[in-house]
């Protein structure tokens, strides 16, 4: 199941990616997007480096978020 989450990110278990305006992308897991997303959002230290470099130049809000697969069962209306 594919569900493109641009500017509507919502928390749930699965397999994201992140696409910057250069169509360069990273593709992650999370037991909790929405907080992995956060975490992101701050830009800390210990992030992949590839993907804190695109953070810095273009903005964390100027990359588009996919949730590219979802466990049945897991998925919350919650928004960050």
């Amino acid at each position: 199941m594919q569900s493109d989450l641009v500017g509507d990110i919502y928390f749930m278990t699965g397999i994201y990616a992140i696409i910057n305006p250069n169509n360069e992308y990273y593709i992650g897991k999370s037991t909790n997007i929405k907080r992995r997303f956060g975490y992101y959002r701050s830009i800390p230290k210990g992030m992949p480096p590839k993907l804190k470099n695109s953070f810095e130049k273009f903005g964390f809000e100027n990359h588009q978020k996919i949730i590219l697969l979802e466990p049945n069962g897991y998925h919350s209306k919650e928004r960050v």
